[in-house]
Formats: structure tokens, sequence, C-alpha cells
């Protein structure tokens, strides 16, 4: 921040107590990128000017400029004056204020335009009003003249601040971990917040899926009984900055940003946790992996839908089109599908008759027989194999995980899930990725996003590389 800046202060010649300011701004402090930041946002923040791609936006009065890939690197601008925080966020109570106090130093003006007007026109009903409505023209065109100029030339002449972007809340890191534990360097699992939310067909909230469960994760036990220790704190797991989506971007350019996103995100010898965000993002997750990782998967798809629509909702990037996106990606050699009880003819028919090696067992015949079958079918399927792993939260009974946007009666149970993973971290070569999608918070209630937490946290553990 420059020497003698005040951001917060008011307009030349008004003393701060009758702008409605506290006596003394609050400290700001200056914070520099965190280390772990890619190199081209490290070079961003340090920069002398915001970077092309990046979004104008207003926040608290202020004016910012958000970096679309990582919503925590901005720049922002304080202007001398706060009338451009008047333009950028009217529910601002202080810009409020400023305005008000604007107004009324500009009123007595506006009266002596009308008074002049009556004085020096006829005197007559129609002359009344035309000198009213013409002081009042001419008073809007006077202030705006003045106005957005002199925001301008004052957004131009001062400083610049850089840190991290106020959040609203921060969720924190996975599983509340600090210090080495979650070190990037040495977490042989990573984190990926994906909130992208847009083509859903029934209920919402899918985009606040990935900040609740890791909120609901700093809940969870690190100790686990099966194993007599706190795996985490052997593995270790960073977390990563959530994507970040522009509202203007189409389902197609969006799915582009998870691609980059994982194929960053993803190395050899780690694991990749991606939260989402609605299912739609797993084509996206898939393609990045698969760019880094140069050979093919086998993808392991929990779901009470098929997924396999040519196209839904006019996009072939829907939620109900993710998982045929990803058997089209050269690199799906083979898919099974898990728990499915709800899908439309055409997914039906390809079931019958698939473009690639293909399995699916539905709800009722995972139960038939004592419920072994389908273990061994999965188990023949991954043997050897590097596998990318997708469980939608609906794949499991609503009794359990009531929180996602389109629940299917008659589900799969906790331990039926926990069991599909054994058998993928028994038999395959490894687990490339995995993901958790369509979490959606209810509100008053943290069920589902504990459970989500708790199932993650589990999953992280039998998947991750020694």
């Amino acid at each position: 921040m420059l020497a003698g800046h005040d951001p917060y202060g008011a307009p030349e010649g008004v003393p701060r107590a009758a702008s409605g300011l506290s006596a003394e701004p609050p400290a700001v402090a200056r914070a520099e990128p965190p280390a772990d930041w890619p190199e081209a946002a490290r070079e961003a923040a340090e920069g002398p000017e915001p970077p092309p791609p990046w979004k104008q936006r207003g926040l608290n009065g202020r004016l910012y400029y958000a970096n679309a890939a990582d919503p925590r690197l901005y720049v922002h601008q304080n202007p001398r004056h706060p009338w451009m925080g008047v333009t950028l966020n009217f529910g601002h109570r202080r810009a409020w204020r400023v305005l008000g106090l604007l107004l009324a130093s500009t009123l007595p003006l506006y009266f002596c335009m009308i008074l002049a007007g009556l004085l020096l026109l006829p005197r007559s009903p129609f002359w009344y009003h035309a000198a009213g409505g013409g002081a009042t023209l001419l008073y809007v065109a006077l202030l705006c003249a003045w106005f957005f100029p002199a925001a301008r030339r004052d957004l131009r002449a001062h400083g610049e601040c850089r840190g991290t972007m106020p959040q609203a809340h921060d969720p924190g890191a996975f599983l509340g971990l600090e210090g080495a534990a979650c070190g990037a360097a040495a977490a042989r699992v990573r984190v990926l917040p994906v909130p992208y939310e847009a083509t859903v067909s029934y209920g919402g909230g899918a985009a606040r899926g990935p900040a609740a469960i890791l909120e609901a994760s700093r809940q969870v036990e690190l100790y686990d009984r099966a194993c007599g220790r706190e795996p985490a704190l052997d593995y270790g797991v960073h977390t990563l900055p959530a994507v970040a989506f522009a509202e203007s971007e189409c389902p197609e350019q969006a799915l582009g940003r998870v691609r980059r996103a994982a194929a960053q995100a993803w190395e050899p010898g780690r694991l990749l946790l991606s939260l989402g965000g609605e299912h739609s993002v797993t084509a996206g997750l898939f393609a990045g992996v698969a760019e880094k990782l140069g050979g093919p998967m086998a993808v392991v798809h929990l779901d009470a839908h098929a997924d396999l629509r040519l196209e839904y909702g006019g996009t072939p990037h829907s939620h109900a089109c993710a998982l045929r996106r990803v058997v089209e990606n050269p690199a799906c050699e083979r898919l099974v599908q898990l728990g499915i009880r709800s899908l439309s003819a055409d997914e039906a028919e390809w079931i019958k008759n698939p473009s690639k090696p293909s399995e699916t067992w539905f709800a009722e015949q995972m139960r038939e027989n004592g419920g072994g079958a389908w273990a061994g079918a999965l188990a023949r399927a991954v043997r050897g194999r590097t596998v990318y792993f997708t469980l939608d939260v609906d794949a499991v009974d609503p009794s359990e995980m009531p929180g996602t946007g389109t629940p299917e009666p008659d589900g799969l149970r906790w331990r039926q899930v926990l069991e599909a993973a054994r058998v993928v971290a028994r038999e395959a070569a490894c687990v490339a990725a995995f993901d958790l999608v369509e979490t959606a918070p209810v509100p008053g209630s943290q069920v589902t996003e504990f459970a989500a937490a708790k199932l993650a946290y589990g999953l992280a553990s039998l998947f991750a590389p020694p």
C-alpha cells in the first residue's frame, strides 16, 4: 500500500466523522502470494498490472481484479474518494452514507436551478413542470459529468494492494491438517475442490458441496481402527485452491478449465481427490489425469444413474452425460458401473451394446445370492489396471446421505461402497485419481457432508500410493 494513502478515507475536505467513517481506518495487511501457488499466478501477483483475463468486480466498496484461475489471487485498487465504491457495491452501508453526503451537498444547487427556472420562465403549469424537469436533467448530467471521470482519474492515480482475496468463509484444509502433514512437496494425496454447478436438472446446491465437505472434514477423527493409526499423517494431504468459474462460461469451457486444473494437480506417485460439484466435472477430471498419465485407465463408477446419455438439457456436457463423455475418451479402456437404479431407454440400449468393454451392476443385483458376484466381477475388471474411481453420493441410499440433487431410493449401503473401494485397492495396479460429486448440503443438517468427508478420507486411505 502506498505510504500516506488511506483506502478507507472520506472525500477531501470532509472530516472522517462527518462522513460516517470511524476515526481511524482499520489496519490492512500486505500479504504475499503463498509459496505453493503456480508460477504463473505468482508472476501475475507480483506484476505491475493485472493481466487481461482477470475480471473486475466490487467487494466492500473497493475495486478488485479477481483471477479466474485462483480466486484467492487478486489485485485491488483503493481510490482516494470512495465514490467508485458506490458504483461497485450499493449494498455497502458506508457507500450509502457517502452517497447521501454527496446528494446533501449538491441538493442546494438543484433547488437553485429550479428557482432560477421559475423566475425566468413564463408563469404557467406547463413551464413550472418544464423548469422542474429541465433542472433535474441538468443536475443529473452535471453530477455524472463530474462523478464518473473523477472516479476513473482517481482510480488510475492511486496505488494497489496485493494479497489474498477476502472470502466469506474459508473452510480450511481437508481434515484440518496443518504443518508438514499438508505440505505440497511431501503429501501423496492432493485435494482439488471443484464447485461447479450449471446443468443440474432437479435439486441444486452441488456448488456448495466442496466447501461443506472441507468444513465437515475438520470434525472427522484421523484415527482409523482398521489399521490402528492415523493414516493421513503417513501419506499427507495437500488441499489445493478451488477451481474458479466465470459466470459467462458455457459447460464446454468450464470442463476445459477443470481438465487443465486436473492436469496441473495430478502427478505420478500422487493420488488426486476431487470434490464436486455436479457430476459433469468427472469428464474434465478424467481427461486432465489421462493427459498427464499418458496411458489407459479402467473407470469404476458408483451412481444411482447411468449418466450415459448422448446429450441432456440441450448440451452434451450435462451431468447426465458425464460417463458417456468419459467412455468416449480414448484413455478409457473399460467401464464398471455399480449401484445403478435409474436410466433412460437409450442408456439401457447402450448397456446392452456398449462401445467399449462395460459391466453394469444394478443395485438389486448387488444384493442377490449373498452379494458376492459383483465383487468378483469388479476384481476381474480392474486387476492389474490403473483405475479412475468416481462416486456420486446418490449411489448411497438417501437414508444415509440425503443431501444430493437427484436422490433415488433403494440405494447402496455404506459398507457396500467401502467394499467396492477395498476390491479396487486390492486388485488394481494403482488408483490414479478419484472424485466424490453431487453433495448438496441440506440447510440445518450436516449429515451428508460429514458422511462425504468421512467417505473421502476412507477412500483416500485405501487408494493412497505407498
